[in-house]
């Protein structure tokens, strides 16, 4: 009765209101109680019988997540069915919110939300979603169909900048979670200097800040950023923290440097600052390619292209009948 009538009432607004993390606790609480009143079961009864899966003897009862995330999916579902009005405010939105966390694909923007609290990702309606999914540990399998940047698995063959930095923000995150603070926390217990320290913060405020500024000059990802290589007979040019490192397999040794342009809307302090910033990125764990290894897949990418070979064949049967056409000499 209650997963149908009470549920229900929540099920009703769920997907259009931007629930904070204690309003959401609230209502776990108030659904666990209600489990407990319609078994005729004390208040004080353990509340993981009813949490707790199947698969761990409790009775796995529908709560406020999982109906949270199907109401979500659905009205999401529901208006992008039609080439209508509806969906293209839906992908104008979802075209807003990859702008503004850097992301370049909804995929993406679902392992960003790992790095934030859900109290910062209420703001609009996919930010919720891709926090939602996020917790539940689910993916969009039906949505490719839809848009090609609400793939499982869309690659645009750029590195957009969240993904850049994820391994320092990463490192912040685990700081903050368990009580560390720019102020309040000793940078050597991490093993990082006090100037890296700084950075984390302040880099990638002036990062989200000043990426628009990047992107109007037309360098819509740090792919499309100039580069310069070391080679490796001499010292790299950086060597970042195990903190920072992406995997076990990066010895920290950056000898990728990618270069912050001098564009309008950016200064030159925020610009040294944004280029100390993306020095503690973890270039080898990303595998960001030399500017002279990318100048050579562009051209493998140019020479593999359909078109090229499209427009080849259609010169050649132009010149073939241009020949025809000529009088004898």
């Amino acid at each position: 009765m209650f997963t149908r009538k009470g549920m229900g009432v929540f099920r009703f607004s769920a997907a259009l209101i931007e629930w904070s993390e204690s309003e959401l606790n609230d209502v776990k609480r108030l659904c666990v109680q209600a489990y407990k009143n319609a078994w005729h079961l004390p208040r004080s009864k353990a509340s993981a019988l009813f949490i707790f899966p199947k698969t761990h003897a409790g009775k796995q009862s529908t709560l406020h997540m999982a109906v949270l995330t199907q109401e979500l999916l659905l009205h999401a579902k529901r208006c992008m069915r039609h080439e209508d009005v509806s969906k293209k405010i839906m992908l104008t939105g979802l075209n807003r919110t990859l702008d503004e966390w850097l992301c370049d694909s909804f995929a993406k923007l679902i392992e960003e939300m790992e790095l934030w609290k859900r109290d910062d990702a209420t703001g609009d309606f996919w930010s919720r979603l891709a926090k939602a999914l996020q917790q539940s540990n689910n993916s969009v399998t039906w949505a490719e169909q839809l848009d090609s940047r609400l793939a499982s698995m869309h690659t645009t063959g750029k590195l957009s900048w969240a993904a850049a930095t994820r391994s320092i923000r990463e490192c912040k995150m685990r700081i903050e979670r368990i009580g560390g603070s720019r102020l309040n926390t000793d940078s050597e217990v991490w093993g990082l200097d006090q100037t890296t320290w700084e950075l984390m913060w302040a880099g990638e405020a002036a990062m989200q800040k000043k990426i628009p500024a990047l992107r109007q000059a037309g360098y819509e990802s740090i792919s499309d950023l100039p580069r310069i290589q070391q080679s490796y007979r001499e010292k790299a040019l950086v060597v970042i923290s195990p903190a920072m490192r992406i995997c076990a397999t990066s010895n920290g040794e950056q000898r990728v440097q990618v270069l912050i342009l001098v564009v309008q809307g950016l200064s030159q302090k925020q610009r040294q600052l944004m280029q100390k910033y993306f020095e503690l990125a973890d270039w080898q764990g990303l595998k960001l390619p030399s500017a002279e290894r990318r100048q050579r897949d562009s051209l493998k990418s140019f020479e593999r292209s359909i078109e090229v070979w499209k427009d080849w064949i259609r010169l050649k049967k132009e010149l073939a009948t241009l020949g025809e056409e000529l009088p004898p000499a």
